[in-house]
């Protein structure tokens, strides 16, 4: 696993720094959840991740509009 993450830190790899990043900030949010959610503030919590994951999604699904109608214009 070390290993991987290793390959995913070099940019001249063929694994994706993307993957590092996303892996990262997975790991970092998980870890933030845990440790600050408590049964006062879990709707909250749960409110912004829902959030966040709908904003993530939302452009992603925009970004493959966006190609989708740069590739039809390509001649």
């Amino acid at each position: 696993m070390i290993k991987y993450l290793r390959k995913l830190i070099l940019s001249d790899s063929k694994e994706s720094s993307k993957r590092f990043i996303a892996l990262y900030s997975m790991i970092l949010v998980t870890f933030i959840v845990v440790v600050f959610t408590n049964s006062t503030n879990n709707v909250i919590v749960l409110t912004t991740l829902c959030g966040f994951v709908l904003t993530l999604v939302g452009v992603s699904a925009w970004q493959a509009v966006k190609t989708k109608n740069n590739d039809k214009t390509d001649y």
